[in-house]
């Protein structure tokens, strides 16, 4: 699994007369992890821990790439997506 800095940003509430920006809670995450092994995601409550895995699992909508085994993950469909 590689993934290429990823983001990902909820809207803020409010209405067409007020505009504010929304909130970035995963910016630019870039990593990769080899068959076999093991990661820890850490940090404080509201961090962004549970949206990025959110994210990998393509539950949120992200900017950014998530390749499986070199190919892109929004790409694949299907069986394709099957271990």
């Amino acid at each position: 699994l590689e993934v290429r800095a990823l983001s990902l940003d909820y809207p803020a509430p409010g209405g067409w007369l007020r505009r504010r920006a929304g909130l970035r809670a995963v910016h630019e995450v870039s990593l990769r992890l080899r068959r076999g092994s093991t990661l820890g995601i850490v940090g404080e409550s509201g961090s962004g821990k549970s949206s990025l895995g959110q994210a990998l699992l393509r539950l949120l909508p992200a900017e950014g790439q998530i390749l499986f085994q070199g190919e892109r993950l929004d790409r694949l469909h299907g069986k394709r997506l099957l271990p």
